[in-house]
């Protein structure tokens, strides 16, 4: 598809994947922009977000949709929650953590796009939206085999 034709993508629309727990829908991805950027409605169950990572190759900004999250972007750590904003250029150790009791989402834009492709490679198509699968005790070790390829590395696993 070319990046020229635009994109409309309605609530509850585009390709969804489970990724460490949370449900990951892909609303542009780089086929569809030219490989400009990508942009992902995340929703993040309670107490859960990634380890702390480093990317080398994308910038990425996160808007709160819904709910209460701790955002650590370098050495500053800040509660963020609906209509929060917050912009980690590469090169940034990152991470979040849900914070409320329920689910939360995130419209996550990254830029440049191709980092999809990680996320297609470690989660599991979701066929069912409300219940993720279970735990797959392998993800953590392809995480890390896949690092240099999407060129981040992860700090620590400790999400506190």
């Amino acid at each position: 598809m070319s990046g020229n034709k635009g994109i409309i993508c309605h609530k509850g629309e585009g390709e969804s994947y489970w990724v460490l727990g949370d449900l990951y829908t892909f609303k542009a991805t780089g086929k569809q922009t030219n490989g400009a950027y990508t942009v992902v409605e995340e929703t993040i169950q309670p107490q859960n977000g990634p380890p702390i990572h480093v990317h080398h190759r994308e910038d990425e900004a996160f808007y709160v949709l819904e709910g209460r999250f701790s955002f650590v972007c370098g050495d500053e750590e800040r509660l963020c929650q609906t209509g929060s904003f917050v912009y980690v250029p590469k090169g940034t150790a990152h991470t979040f953590k849900n914070i409320d009791e329920q689910p939360g989402k995130l419209l996550v834009t990254i830029t440049p796009a191709g980092l999809e492709e990680f996320f297609y490679t470690i989660g599991t198509p979701a066929v069912d939206l409300s219940n993720p699968p279970a735990h797959d005790l392998t993800v953590m070790d392809r995480i890390m085999q896949l690092a240099e390829q999407y060129q981040f590395d992860v700090i620590s696993y400790k999400r506190e």
